[in-house]
């Protein structure tokens, strides 16, 4: 294909954009098909993109891997760099404004996020899809931080993806269920997810790990309660290959 693009317009493609952002990311028995995917790519073309609801690249990123901003057919000029200029990382975020949390420095991936009276914000499940998921603008470039969450679990789960890429190939997940059940997962590109809804050990809360090959296995595991409806307080320090998780002030990771 680069081949006739060349000869028809007389200039080397230097960039391929994934058809719907998708080179098998989405598929979590497509284990081979994505680094076949990326890699014939990369033999043809410089550059390679996804497509979605994130807007900044550098030069950290993967080329094969970059983010395409998915431009809303309802957006205004206005609208457009309004997402552009949100795309970019601060350097001290404002994340509260009067005690109140900021919604405009939070993207949503899909679902519903609403600012009630009180101020705080929430998150409603998407009508096609379950759960739902917001980033922190310019989060997806940040490694090591620290950040301190006020949550309440009304219903399903509460997940924290951590170091994570836009596409989904690479994370650390933080998850804590109602049930009393808290546990952290890890992905790395061209691995196999765990699934997300899988049922959790009788100890509640567990650390788990895979690599290629092998199956998943659980390093350490305890019990942690969690009210349903409760106000509870998420602490996670996060810097190389330490991580520290304190739930209402009690060390679970």
């Amino acid at each position: 294909m680069p081949r006739e693009i060349a000869r028809g317009v007389g200039v080397q493609p230097a960039a391929y954009a994934f058809p719907f952002g998708d080179f098998g990311q989405y598929q979590h028995r497509a284990i081979m098909t994505r680094p076949i995917n990326l890699g014939l790519v990369e033999q043809r073309y410089r550059l390679a993109f996804l497509l979605g609801n994130l807007a900044l690249n550098t030069r950290e990123g993967d080329p094969r891997r970059l983010n395409r901003l998915l431009v809303r057919p309802g957006w205004s000029g206005l609208d457009l760099v309004d997402r552009l200029e949100r795309a970019w990382p601060a350097e001290a975020p404002i994340l509260e404004k009067d005690g109140r949390p900021v919604a405009s420095v939070w993207i949503v991936d899909w679902g519903h996020l609403e600012q009630d009276r009180g101020g705080s914000l929430v998150m409603h499940a998407a009508t096609n899809a379950t759960g739902a998921k917001m980033w922190l603008a310019g989060s997806d470039i940040s490694r090591d931080f620290y950040f301190r969450l006020g949550f309440q679990i009304e219903h399903g789960q509460l997940g924290i993806f951590l170091r994570a890429s836009p596409d989904g190939e690479s994370y650390v997940y933080l998850g804590l269920d109602p049930a009393g059940e808290v546990w952290l997962r890890q992905l790395t590109e061209g691995r196999e997810r765990l699934p997300i809804s899988e049922e959790a050990d009788d100890t509640g809360i567990w650390l788990r790990q895979k690599f290629v090959g092998a199956e998943r296995f659980t390093l350490a595991s305890s019990r942690v309660p969690i009210r349903s409806g409760g106000t509870h307080t998420l602490e996670v320090y996060l810097r190389d290959r330490l991580l520290v998780a304190r739930l209402d002030g009690r060390e679970v990771f």
